[in-house]
Parts: C-alpha cells; sequence; structure tokens
C-alpha cells in the first residue's frame, strides 16, 4: 500500500501551493486595485465670462469672485460679480504676468509666472500695498487657512509663511506612485488640495499631508472648439464647484459624478473616456456584485494542483498494482490505496 508519509508530503505540497496561489491574488489584488477615485463632471449652472480674461487663478469670497489674468502687458485683477460681469479691474505693470491668486487677510497674494514676485493687493480698492520675493516660477496659490499654497509648473508643492512667503513644508504630488507635473492653478482646504493639470483637461485632488492624488476629475465635457487650456477652480460660499478657462466666454457651476473608463498616461496627466459598444463597462448598483476576472496567476496554480493531484493517484495505483503477486494483479478499488500500512 501507499505510504502514509508520502501521502502527507503530497497533502503539505499542496497546502504549500494552495498558500502560495493565495498570496500572489493578494499581491495581484494589491497592484491592480486604485484608491484613487475617478469622476467627472455634470454641469448644473453656466454664467457669462470674459472671453479676454487668460484666466490664472480664481478665488470666491463673500459673495465676489476675484480672478487674476495673465500675458505681458494685459496681465490684471478683478472682482467679479455672481453673474459674470466684471465689477472692478486694475492693471498690472506691463513687465508682469500675472499668475496664481489668494486671499489672505483683507489682501489679495497675486503671483507672477517669472519675475520671482508675488504682488500684494489692498482688497478693498486694489492699491498695491507691498510684494514678496521667492525663487523659481509661480504658477498656482491657494490659502488653506494655515498656508499659502504654492505650485510651480512641476511636481513640487511649496507651503508658505502668508507673513514674509518663506517656505514651511513641501510635498511631492504623486498618483499611484508617478509624479504628476504642469501643476497650475489651485484652490485648496485644510487637507485637500485641488489643482489644474495644465495641457490637460484633468483637475486632481491632492492631500495636503501625503502629496497624493485620490481623486481625478475629467472635465473635458466644458471645453468647447477653440477655447483655451482649463484654469480656474472656485469653491463658493455653498461648498459648489466653479470652474472656467483661459479666454473662456463661460464660467460653469458643476456636480462630480462617477466616471467610466480610467487610463493614466505616460507623460503623467490623467484621461478618463467613456467606455463605448463592446468597450463599455460593467455598470454595478449597491445592491448588486460586480465580478471581475482572477488574475491569470490563479488559474495557472490551481491547474498544477490538479496535475499533482491527478499525478499522485497515478502513482499511488501504479504502486499498489506493482506490489501485487503476478496472480492477483487486478484493478484496485482507491479505498485500497491509501490505507495505511500495517
Amino acid at each position: 500500500m501507499l505510504k502514509t508519509a508520502y501521502c502527507k508530503r503530497v497533502s503539505q505540497l499542496i497546502a504549500v501551493m494552495l498558500f502560495t496561489s493565495a498570496m500572489l491574488n493578494v499581491a495581484g489584488d494589491g497592484q491592480e486595485a486604485s484608491t484613487v477615485s475617478q469622476m467627472e463632471v455634470e454641469v448644473v449652472a453656466n454664467i457669462s465670462h470674459d472671453s479676454g480674461a487668460f484666466t490664472q487663478g480664481l478665488l470666491w469670497h463673500q459673495g465676489m469672485f476675484y480672478e487674476s489674468t495673465g500675458l505681458l502687458g494685459e496681465s490684471t485683477i478683478r472682482e467679479v460679480f455672481p453673474n459674470g460681469t466684471v465689477n472692478r479691474s486694475t492693471n498690472l505693470d506691463a513687465k508682469y504676468f500675472g499668475e496664481g491668486l489668494a486671499l489672505v487677510g483683507d489682501t489679495l497674494v497675486q503671483l507672477t509666472w517669472q519675475n520671482n514676485t508675488a504682488l500684494i493687493w489692498n482688497l478693498s480698492d486694489f492699491t498695491l500695498i507691498g510684494n514678496f520675493s521667492y525663487q523659481g516660477e509661480g504658477w498656482g496659490l491657494c490659502n488653506n487657512g494655515t498656508a499659502l499654497v504654492m505650485s510651480d509648473g512641476s511636481d513640487v508643492i511649496n507651503f508658505r509663511d502668508p507673513v514674509d512667503f518663506s517656505i514651511i513644508r513641501t510635498i511631492n504630488v504623486t498618483l499611484d506612485g508617478t509624479a504628476i507635473v504642469n501643476l497650475n492653478e489651485l484652490e485648496c482646504n485644510s487637507s485637500s488640495i485641488w489643482a489644474n493639470i495644465w495641457f490637460s483637461d484633468d483637475i486632481i485632488r491632492i492631500d495636503s499631508d501625503s502629496g497624493e492624488v485620490d481623486m481625478v476629475v475629467n472635465a473635458s465635457e466644458l471645453k468647447k472648439g477653440a477655447w483655451g487650456e482649463l484654469n480656474g477652480i472656485s469653491i463658493d460660499g455653498n461648498g459648489s464647484m466653479w470652474l472656467t478657462g483661459k479666454n473662456w466666454p463661460l464660467m460653469y457651476e458643476v456636480e462630480l459624478v462617477e466616471a467610466s473608463i480610467q487610463e493614466n498616461n505616460t507623460d503623467g496627466t490623467m484621461d478618463v473616456e467613456q467606455g463605448t459598444g463592446t468597450d463599455k463597462p460593467q455598470s454595478c448598483t449597491l445592491d448588486d456584485e460586480c465580478e471581475t476576472d482572477a488574475p491569470l496567476s490563479i488559474y495557472l496554480f490551481y491547474s498544477a494542483l490538479t496535475g499533482v493531484a491527478l499525478s499522485c493517484a497515478v502513482i499511488g495505483i501504479f504502486k499498489v498494482w506493482r506490489a501485487l503477486p503476478a496472480d492477483k494483479k487486478r484493478a484496485p478499488n482507491l479505498e485500497d490505496v491509501f490505507d495505511d500500512d500495517e
């Protein structure tokens, strides 16, 4: 009869294979699954926007929008009514290219692109009352309640002291481990940073502590024809999100809804595309369960496991049959094969 020790070794081998298969499954799930939410915009309302405004910064304060516009010789800082009409506007010196904008107390701080200068404006009358100096380019700026959060077009975000503009700390922005560059106009609160991605129709939400992207929003639905790049994020007093872009004739109030197919580009930007035809993803409700394909490793291991089990059975049967006297050789019963030798 087949030795019990042999059977135990086979059982141990099968157990090891099952454990390895389970671990590979967990590892595979960890590699493939992403915690990044993929969203798209749904238009709630729209208002007019000055199509001559090369929007670089946008914020909401006490019922009014405040906007920074760019281009040399055309840069402005302006106050805009909720219907999109410009209430007042002041031109920057022609040497400045206006960029991101943030509110600090009763002042507005406006970045410039390559002048290494942040302009400080009196909120009430747009009087220029001072400036800050910094190294590198200025792109986006927002106030998270304790610091001024600044982008420079790279994957780096600096948190600056609102009193002297010195750097307090720095984070690097990543999406599933990949650095995200071209961070442009910003909107922020105490825990998150919203950022436009230059040359992209995507907006990302960044964890202020880790720098990790936890949401990607595809806003391509808003951009029409020859309109410029998406750039301008503002959260109003009701918590609604408003979006616009460079030289756009409209500003949109939007809601974020779950997107369908997601794709990450190799250039560090993100696309979220609707599935069509046979590529349309399965739709799941809260009451239904969605089935997903098992990793290839699972199929391979279970196939190997089945092969080992069948091989053991065949070998065991052959050994029993060969050990019998010639006149008693017959097809053995399976219960005889795995009985212990006495």
